[in-house]
């Protein structure tokens, strides 16, 4: 399946062809035109013919697939967390000095998923928690989604996985309001410190608003404990206080361990655990993925909670 899965390409600054980035590039950096600090820029992206293509904001550009930005393309920004590994290795020696591992690792290609932020009628937002045995992010906090598949929408990708992942299938009214937040500069590790990245993603935030109140949502989730350990149901208040504290966020939230009987005996966790720094390479780090993080806050703006 892997191989049917949609690729990217990127249209450099002050270029016109759109060509596949290394796995080791910046993608931000490249669409914007220098190795800066910036951490967000506006882009323009298509997905069509099996391929991601983004460039700056209102580039014309071609390929040899035959994508163009231009054509059809969308508006959005293009984000990355600080200490995105992929600007700290393009601006440091650390390629030339990669381990054979590492530098088979950085052969790989970029990829491309995709995400659903779920907004309750009460104004919570859905986490999961990885199951501690996933190859990547274990024990850490995101929203579902996952690979975009061949001749699939962002939309389509994010809403297949809530339903393989929490087996949550949305109405039509539902679907209708699925809105692109932004795009993420994903890397795992998400720490240089961590060791060499062994995935790189352009990752699509879809928000989607339910006509239904957190608690009877609840009650449908129906769990893939292979993926998935933990759900919760956040209050946008509650996210709005604690991302103004960071890791000394006051308040909690509560965390339902599952099975594929559905969702088990609440307990309650801090919101500080969502904001730990980071431990020792090879040690787990529950947290709030940065990805995540962003595009809660893109809501909260939205929202104007």
């Amino acid at each position: 399946m892997a191989s049917d899965r949609p690729g990217c390409l990127v249209v450099r600054h002050g270029e016109t062809c759109a060509t596949q980035p290394f796995f080791t590039e910046s993608i931000l950096n490249s669409v914007h035109g220098k190795a800066s600090d910036a951490h967000v820029v506006d882009i323009s992206y298509s997905l069509s013919e099996n391929c991601l293509t983004l460039g700056p904001r209102g580039a014309a550009s071609t390929s040899t697939a035959g994508a163009n930005v231009a054509a059809g393309s969308l508006n959005s920004v293009l984000a990355r967390p600080i200490g995105c590994p992929y600007h700290e290795l393009q601006t440091s020696a650390h390629v030339a000095t990669a381990t054979r591992e590492e530098a088979s690792a950085m052969q790989r290609t970029v990829a491309v998923a995709a995400t659903i932020i779920l907004q309750s009628a009460d104004e919570a937002v859905l986490l999961t928690q990885r199951a501690a045995q996933m190859r990547t992010f274990p024990l850490v906090w995101v929203v579902p989604g996952g690979h975009v598949e061949k001749d699939e929408s962002f939309e389509q990708a994010a809403l297949r996985e809530v339903t393989e992942e929490i087996g949550l299938v949305l109405t039509a009214e539902e679907r209708a309001t699925a809105q692109v937040l932004c795009m993420w500069e994903s890397a795992y590790p998400a720490l240089l410190s961590l060791g060499v990245p062994r995935r790189h993603h352009i990752v699509a935030y879809i928000h989607i608003k339910c006509s239904t109140d957190s608690a009877e949502l609840l009650q449908r989730i129906k769990m893939d404990p292979v993926e998935v350990s933990a759900v919760a149901w956040v209050p946008l208040s509650t996210f709005s206080q604690a991302l103004k504290e960071e890791n000394g966020a006051a308040g909690s939230f509560t965390m339902y361990q599952v099975s594929k009987d559905g969702p088990q005996t609440p307990q309650q966790r801090p919101m500080s655990v969502l904001f730990q720094d980071p431990p020792a390479p090879g040690q787990p780090w529950e947290h709030l993925s940065s990805g995540t993080k962003y595009a809660i806050q893109l809501v909260l703006a939205k929202s104007q909670c």
